[in-house]
């Protein structure tokens, strides 16, 4: 008996132990792509803590995924069979996550992680890489061709998640979820055209104290969808919301300063919070840590697609998530670059929303400023930018450097870039078009970065059309929907020569109008291109 419990005792100590097994993940997000009918390329992306357990022992590492029918986004008994379906992925890459800040700064800022052993560990921490894992989800089956179930969620479960995060509860006894919810609603026979946005840019793992910080995941849409975000709870097994403690959030994933800006412009009555623009993504915010060590944060972000039918009503298409381990810590003194514009708004801040007509040329400078320049430590921080390629349009559009790029020519220690965008007909969009500029310094190890969103209404060049107008007979402060084309840069609405109370271009084609007084005669709008009427 005793050395069968002595036996029970080894096993007990090879087995690994909850804690080491949950010490390892600290973020992930899904993507995915359109192939067929009912066939996505699911692309799983898992972000690891090199210093806690093991997640994969070679490339030959696989992962399982779960698709099922999403019990709050379909109506009430919607079925299929079967309601669960699994997918297998394979492990694609694995590579450091902050691993261009090493032709930066060189080996000071290279972290801990091996990549599955294809390169030497370095001394920087924290030691994040990521995993890539790809595999198929297939809903075309004979079976589930008469689903009546349109939003189906697929994700990714793995107990648990590390301990000490500032604002869950007992966090490492919470799960770790990562999904995606896909509208397979018109992919039954035809080619499908629903696909996920794409991630560009690398998600920050470390974040220094008391500085304003401004980041963005650089999402683009290849459907030319409408992408809206927000900070939303963290999920867990059974896909339920995380357990926060006090005064934590998810909007409130570590100690933030809220004397300081962004978050001394906003109204906090329930304290600081995360600043979070939802139509852009771009998330601002300045963190406090008061020790000597890291803070751990949660930060979850998630982004849902839209499209708007024929009478401007939403449809929603999918939504994804990026959800992040954030770390802290006191850095030293750098200010972090800054992203200025030529032409510049009043104080030289930089333009974000440019609106042209069809057919009209665009251009600008974007410049990485940097303060930190001084003459007796020496220390002059040099700055770099790149982008997320949000939009290409080859032959049309160029962004690139101001200067000569070679091996010959010294860069500027602030770096400038060129924006330049002939426009045409063609270029015409509903929804205006994105793009993110990151700026990082040379401050080695912890590099500095900041990354801003630019916008680009490019509105048609013609006179707007009404082809009608619902209901036909309207009272006070009923509202009348107005169909026809062309109404960007709408700038009066009136019914009968009385100009509508309120009125709101919900896309190019469509108005919402609130009719004031009103009197009988033509509906009317006008725009800087004509005027347009229908009795």
């Amino acid at each position: 008996m005793k050395r069968f419990i002595h036996l029970l005792a080894i096993l007990a100590l090879m087995l690994p132990s909850p804690i080491a097994y949950a010490s390892h993940v600290v973020g992930g997000d899904v993507e995915y792509e359109c192939t067929g009918p009912r066939n996505w390329k699911v692309r799983l992306t898992i972000y690891r803590d090199c210093t806690g357990a093991t997640l994969c022992s070679s490339m030959s590492c696989t992962q399982t995924m779960t698709a099922s029918p999403n019990t709050t986004l379909n109506p009430v008994g919607c079925t299929a069979t079967p309601n669960q379906v699994n997918v297998s992925l394979s492990l694609v890459k694995v590579e450091d996550v902050g691993k261009t800040y090493v032709d930066v700064c060189g080996s000071s800022a290279k972290n801990g992680c091996n990549n599955l052993g294809q390169v030497a560990p370095g001394g920087n921490s924290p030691s994040i890489e990521k995993y890539v894992f790809e595999g198929t989800l297939n809903l075309n089956s004979p079976s589930l061709n008469n689903t009546t179930c349109s939003y189906w969620d697929v994700y990714w479960t793995l107990c648990c998640r590390n301990a000490n995060i500032w604002n869950l509860a007992g966090s490492s006894g919470q799960d770790f979820r990562i999904g995606a919810t896909i509208n397979i609603f018109d992919n039954t026979t035809n080619n499908c055209k629903n696909n996920s946005p794409i991630l560009r840019n690398e998600p920050v793992i470390s974040i220094c104290a008391g500085q304003e910080y401004v980041l963005n995941v650089g999402a683009v849409d290849p459907d030319g969808d409408v992408l809206t975000y927000e900070i939303a709870p963290s999920l867990q097994g059974g896909g339920n919301p995380v357990n926060y403690q006090p005064p934590g959030s998810a909007n409130y994933p570590f100690p933030l300063n809220s004397t300081k800006a962004p978050h001394i412009y906003y109204p906090q009555p329930n304290g600081p919070y995360v600043i979070i623009d939802s139509t852009t993504g771009d998330i601002s915010f300045n963190a406090l840590n008061n020790t000597a060590g890291y803070i751990y944060g949660n930060l979850n972000l998630t982004i849902k697609q839209w499209r708007y039918d024929n009478n401007g009503n939403r449809i929603l298409l999918g939504k994804t998530q990026r959800d992040m381990q954030v770390y802290t810590i006191n850095c030293g003194s750098n200010n972090l670059p800054k992203i200025t514009t030529i032409p510049s708004n009043i104080n030289n801040q930089p333009i974000l929303h440019y609106s042209i007509y069809a057919g009209d040329s665009l251009s600008f400078t974007i410049i990485a400023k940097d303060t930190d320049a001084y003459t007796t430590i020496p220390r002059f921080d040099t700055t770099y930018m790149s982008w997320d390629q949000g939009v290409v349009k080859p032959g049309k559009l160029l962004f690139k450097p101001n200067y000569t790029v070679d091996s010959l020519s010294p860069q500027p220690r602030e770096d400038a870039w060129q924006f330049s965008w002939k426009t045409d007909e063609g270029d015409t969009s509903a929804i205006p078009y994105y793009f993110s500029v990151t700026a990082r310094d040379n401050f080695c190890p912890n590099v500095g970065r900041t990354t801003q969103t630019f916008s680009i209404q490019v509105n048609a060049n013609r006179a707007p059309i009404i082809s009608s107008f619902s209901p036909q007979i309207g009272v006070d402060d009923d509202v009348i929907t107005i169909y026809g084309n062309n109404f960007s840069n709408t700038t009066a609405v009136t019914f009968g020569d009385v100009a509508a109370k309120h009125f709101s271009v919900i896309t190019p084609s469509i108005i919402f109008a609130n009719v004031d007084t009103g009197a009988t005669g033509a509906v009317k709008v006008v725009t800087p291109k004509g005027t347009a009427l229908l009795n």
